[in-house]
């Protein structure tokens, strides 16, 4: 299916870099790629530019109106006049969806020059292009959160989970974190410490305060920002 549908997204950029209009395209569109993620159908237009096809950015660009039709075609059967009025949830989804492909598309030409110049003074400038266009990505996993928080609360969830629920999956990754870097921490520890003819002994109950204390942090850091976002206004969220 997955083998398919990439090679259906490829023929539709691939007429639409031929000069076909974004209805000629839409039926076959509507037809293969309804009800697929809009990071899905990003992770495929990523693998298309990446390879031999032909396809460009300006391809995918304009394929944008294409997704946001599709979206649009979803919410049909409630009958509003202005789906293209600023702040309409259509024209909300295809801002966000162009804002976040514009920013992995500039990731991508980043990290491209990066292993391809051979200017060493222009490596630092790249690097930090590369974190404001990584912390700009990440803005909008956070705008997520807000919207999911902001979803949940209208359909009933107490705070109370909330805070539970991401409290949840930040200490999961922290746990996972700390099962990698234990052992990776005490070997070198131990090679260092070699070195010497009298050392101390690295115990246990040093790791174990550590992750206690980043424990308390994190949950203490995630909860506050949570509560703040649970307790707004679900309308400002949304």
């Amino acid at each position: 299916m997955a083998t398919e549908r990439i090679e259906v997204l490829k023929s539709i950029l691939l007429d639409l870099h031929n000069g076909a209009s974004a209805e000629s395209v839409q039926e076959l569109f509507n037809e293969h790629f309804a009800g697929v993620s809009a990071i899905e159908i990003s992770l495929m237009e990523h693998e298309l530019m990446n390879s031999d096809t032909g396809v460009t950015f300006e391809d995918v660009m304009s394929l944008c109106n294409v997704h946001a039709n599709l979206f649009k075609g979803v919410i049909q059967n409630v009958e509003v006049a202005d789906t293209d009025h600023p702040g309409h949830p259509v024209q909300v989804f295809k801002q966000e969806n162009l804002a976040l492909r514009a920013a992995l598309m500039r990731v991508r030409r980043l990290l491209s020059t990066y292993e391809t110049t051979e200017d060493e003074e222009l490596l630092p400038e790249i690097r930090k292009g590369l974190q404001r266009q990584l912390s700009l990505v990440g803005q909008f996993d956070v705008h997520y959160q807000r919207r999911e928080i902001g979803i949940r609360r209208v359909y009933g969830s107490s705070v109370s989970e909330i805070l539970y629920r991401l409290n949840k999956v930040y200490l999961k990754v922290l746990l996972i974190s700390f099962v990698i870097a234990i052992p990776v921490s005490y070997y070198f520890m131990e090679r260092w410490a070699s070195n010497f003819m009298e050392k101390a002994p690295v115990g246990y109950l040093i790791y174990f305060v550590a992750l206690l204390g980043i424990s308390i942090l994190t949950v203490g850091v995630v909860t506050f920002q949570s509560w703040r976002a649970a307790n707004e206004n679900p309308v400002d969220m949304l």
